[in-house]
């Protein structure tokens, strides 16, 4: 093969690890391509495996994948209070991450950044990324700054589309939304209808390649969901709320509504479960679900209840409720929903919104409140806020009453590091 014995040895491991037993040959060859790739992204490992998997017939076609995986924007380059929302007047970055899931490297990934609202945005909008192979996750910023905001909505709109310079890669455009010019105000809301960002949630993964992110366009109530692809590689991926206490009187019970669309015949699915600890999980969605994911070594649920293939109504949502008695009365729990796939093939994946927690004693989720002014321009020090409130007194005044909050707003707005 042309490659050293040592870094075979360790392709191969590195390839069978978390993929099971009963593997097809086809399985195999697309694992061990891809180790050797994410191994040894700048030799020639992946190319002389594929080349060779190719010749035997073991893979018979290769195409570049390139996925979406999540936008954020924030506001870390110039803000007024550094609260992580973009506000009027304010800078930050327009973070976009992309996922290449093909057997492919791809050399010259770039996205363009549009918006309708009063966005500018530098380098034209363009992001340019870093080389990937298989696996890889590449992230690319530009700079924004929220000229305006019209009221109403918090949200700002901008489309992502992006692409590579190989001509089998076609362009895809992705809606986004984010969350600007506002204030959280937490424990105010029984009900995420996902219009506020992330909220909350925490999203993370024990195995694969995507996240659940917020998705603008299929929802349950306009405009946003949770989304996480069902994907035809080894995925185990969570949307975690925090800890927070049950109602000490009564039945503890949630619901939401959601859309869900697996691989065919239970291969894979999702479930909810509950944990004190963070660590220790139990299932409580078994009364709502509508099957048992198959007996599969690869699948991280295999052989448990759970939602599994499409759901009663798709392409519509139908809404779940839980009530879970009075066992989590007044304990400090955890709730998470959770995605387990196979590497064999996929599916649409699973929508989420509408979550809600109407019997808790406080309210799970933050309230977000549009900011009540523009941000004022910032000093870059202490002394300069004070040289700014000497002026707006004039020669020989003292501050009056009724100009103190004037006063108190200049040396809240010092630039933060």
């Amino acid at each position: 093969m042309g490659i050293d014995r040592v870094d075979v040895d360790q392709i191969v491991l590195q390839a069978q690890f978390g993929l099971g037993a009963a593997l097809t040959m086809w399985q195999l060859g697309i694992a061990t391509v891809g180790a050797a790739q994410m191994l040894f992204p700048d030799g020639p490992h992946g190319q002389v495996f594929l080349e060779n998997f190719m010749d035997q017939n073991i893979i018979d076609q290769v195409v570049p994948v390139l996925n979406y995986g999540e936008a954020s924007l924030d506001d870390s380059l110039d803000n007024c209070d550094n609260d992580g929302y973009l506000d009027v007047g304010e800078t930050g970055l327009l973070t976009v991450r992309l996922n290449n899931n093909g057997l492919i490297a791809l050399s010259e990934t770039t996205a363009v950044i549009t918006s309708t609202s009063d966005l500018t945005l530098s380098n034209g909008g363009l992001i340019e990324f870093a080389p990937s192979v298989f696996g890889q996750t590449v992230e690319g910023s530009v700079e924004v700054t929220l000229n305006s905001h019209p009221g109403g909505s918090p949200l700002v709109q901008a489309d992502i589309t992006f692409t590579d310079a190989n001509p089998e890669v076609s362009p895809v455009t992705v809606p986004a939304t984010f969350t600007a010019h506002v204030d959280e105000v937490p424990n105010q809301l029984d009900t995420d209808n996902v219009e506020h960002g992330t909220n909350v949630w925490t999203a993370s993964k024990d195995q694969g390649l995507v996240d659940w992110f917020v998705r603008v366009g299929t929802s349950s109530s306009p405009n946003n969901a949770w989304f996480v692809e069902d994907t035809a590689s080894v995925l185990d991926a969570f949307l975690t709320t925090p800890f927070f206490q049950v109602n000490s009187v009564g039945n503890f019970s949630f619901s939401f509504f959601h859309r869900h669309s697996f691989e065919a015949d239970g291969w894979d699915g999702g479930v909810i479960e509950a944990s004190t600890n963070g660590t220790d999980w139990v299932d409580v969605g078994t009364s709502a679900y509508n099957g048992v994911i198959t007996t599969n070594p690869e699948s991280p649920i295999s052989e448990r209840p759970a939602f599994i293939d499409d759901n009663d109504s798709y392409p519509a949502f139908d809404q779940v409720t839980l009530d879970l008695g009075t066992a989590w009365q007044g304990q400090t729990i955890q709730i998470r929903f959770r995605i387990g796939c196979d590497s064999a093939a996929g599916g649409e994946g699973w929508f989420l919104d509408d979550i809600s927690f109407p019997t808790l004693d406080t309210p799970l989720f933050l309230e977000q409140v549009l900011e009540s002014e523009a941000c004022l321009s910032c000093y870059e020090t202490p002394a300069a806020a004070l040289d700014a409130i000497y002026a707006s007194l004039g020669a020989g005044n003292w501050p009056t009453s009724d100009s103190v909050l004037t006063y108190v707003s200049i040396l809240e707005n010092v630039c933060t590091e």
